[in-house]
């Protein structure tokens, strides 16, 4: 915020620290921070809260979260939604809200067969993690964004207008094309 920055993502996914305290698969605690779903989201809830804390009502905080891991010992879709739920319950115990959005994406970086999900490439089918965030989208008021290997114009319509998500979430596309959402927007898709 300091920075100029217009918002902050808390990256709650993929493996990494949010996420494996999240998953199954990683945490093996005994402890309050291990076991229950309730108990692996506390440590992901204590940080958004203290994001929230510091930044301010009035700034918009994005989660990133894995709608399912695709490992064995992990968690699939259904607790996907449960955490996805846990968050918006969280946002509405309070006045101005923990999360602006809720960032779907999927896979863990630790499985190597999971990777291309998570990372999707040109040869993987588009929109492949377009599902997760419609399903989790179908439990929560929290906006939902979806992401993975979009980046045909139509696709995006498509997923806004059938409500599958309320955002697309963009990355490798616009460093291949840097005026792709120009060029979307001004109705000149013809030449991404």
């Amino acid at each position: 915020k300091e920075a100029g920055f217009d918002m902050v993502l808390i990256h709650g996914g993929h493996g990494w620290l949010l996420g494996q305290f999240a998953s199954p698969y990683f945490n093996k605690r005994t402890d309050r921070w291990g076991g229950s779903l309730e108990n692996r989201m506390r440590f992901s809830l204590l940080v958004v809260e203290k994001v929230r804390e510091a930044v301010g009502p009035d700034f918009p905080i994005e989660f990133r979260m894995s709608g399912a891991e695709f490992t064995k010992g992990g968690y699939g879709i259904e607790e996907g939604i449960e955490m996805a739920k846990a968050i918006a319950v969280e946002m509405a115990k309070m006045i101005d809200g923990k999360v602006d959005i809720i960032h779907v994406s999927a896979g863990i970086h630790e499985n190597n067969d999971v990777f291309v999900i998570t990372h999707p490439s040109m040869f993987i089918e588009h929109g492949c993690n377009v599902q997760y965030a419609a399903e989790i989208k179908k439990h929560v008021k929290t906006p939902v964004a979806a992401l993975g290997g979009i980046n045909d114009v139509d696709m995006m319509e498509e997923i806004i207008a059938t409500g599958k998500a309320d955002i697309i979430e963009i990355a490798r596309q616009s460093i291949c094309d840097p005026y792709f959402p120009e060029k979307a927007f001004s109705g000149n898709k013809d030449n991404i």
